[in-house]
């Protein structure tokens, strides 16, 4: 099965994140937020929306996630593995509310973005879209047995 990021988007049974962990673990561009624990309350204009996350075993995780900043979608992040630093990759498909996003963020914790190779089109189905670390949006997880 294969999914568009505006399909993700349109996700209506979603939780929103209570804070922007999985964001900073994939922005280099604000690498600060990787350590800092910055709330929703703090970044009212960033909301994380998770699509989908399966525990393995309580300790990995699968997560699709979109991001939107201003109420508008701009990037489908996917974490996988140990506290789901073992897998990571983003999608960004609106390259300028990105830069928005990553100076608004910048200001909150006191250039020219590099990110050609992580833009893709919104409409454009793809299987690397929703498919990672050995699973599949749509697919069958199954926890581990130990």
């Amino acid at each position: 099965m294969s999914y568009s990021a505006n399909d993700l988007y349109n996700v209506k049974d979603y939780q929103v994140a209570p804070d922007l962990v999985l964001l900073g673990k994939q922005l280099p561009e604000v690498p600060e937020l990787e350590w800092s624990y910055v709330t929703n309350e703090q970044a009212l204009r960033v909301q994380l929306r998770t699509v989908f996350s399966f525990d393995f075993d309580y300790r990995r995780s699968w997560v699709l996630t979109t991001v939107w900043f201003d109420g508008a979608p701009l990037m489908v992040l996917q974490n996988a593995g140990r506290s789901c630093n073992d897998y990571k990759q983003r999608y960004i498909t609106n390259e300028a509310l990105f830069s928005a996003m990553v100076n608004y963020l910048k200001t909150l914790l006191a250039d020219e973005l590099d990110v050609q190779d992580e833009v893709v089109d919104p409409d454009k189905s793809f299987p690397e879209l929703t498919s990672f670390y050995g699973n599949s949006l749509g697919g069958e997880f199954k926890k581990y047995a130990y």
